[in-house]
C-alpha cells in the first residue's frame, strides 16, 4: 500500500513534519531545560549528543517530511519512512513502560506517537477500500 499523493496524507505528513522541526529546535535552543523535563542529567559530552540526536535528527525527519509534501516522487518513501519511525517508537517506549507504571509525561508521549501513527495509517487502509 502506497499513501496516495492527496490533502489529508501531505496534510498529516507536513504537520508531523513542522512539530519535528519545532521540537528540534527547541532541543537545540534549550538542551538543558528539555533535558531536565525529561529526566536527563548530562555530564561530559552528554549535551552534545542530546543536542546531535534530539535537535538534528528532528530537524532533518522534520524537514524531508516537509519537502516530500510538496514533491510526488519523493512522498511514498518519505511517507513509509515516517510510518515506520512512528511505528518503533510506541513499540520501544511501551517496552521501557511495562515494567514501570505508565503515568506523566511518558504515558502522554505515547499516547501523542500512537496518535501520529494512527493518523498516518489511516488513509492507507482507506484507500485499501476504495481500490
Amino acid at each position: 500500500m502506497i499513501a496516495p499523493f492527496t490533502t489529508y496524507p501531505r496534510t498529516v505528513l507536513g504537520i508531523i513534519g513542522i512539530l519535528y522541526i519545532a521540537l528540534g529546535v527547541f532541543c537545540s535552543l534549550d538542551p538543558v531545560k528539555l533535558g531536565d523535563a525529561m529526566g536527563y542529567r548530562f555530564k561530559d559530552n552528554g549535551m552534545i549528543e542530546f543536542v546531535v540526536i534530539y535537535g538534528g535528527l528532528e530537524v532533518g525527519f522534520g524537514l524531508a517530511m516537509l519537502i516530500a509534501t510538496m514533491n510526488r516522487i519523493l512522498f511514498p518513501g518519505v511517507y513509509f519512512m515516517t510510518a515506520i519511525v512512528s511505528l518503533a517508537l510506541p513499540i520501544a517506549r511501551v517496552g521501557m513502560l511495562m515494567p514501570r507504571e505508565m503515568e506523566g509525561k511518558m504515558g502522554a508521549f505515547l499516547m501523542i506517537e500512537l496518535a501520529i501513527l494512527a493518523a498516518l495509517v489511516w488513509p492507507l487502509f482507506r484507500r485499501g477500500r476504495n481500490e
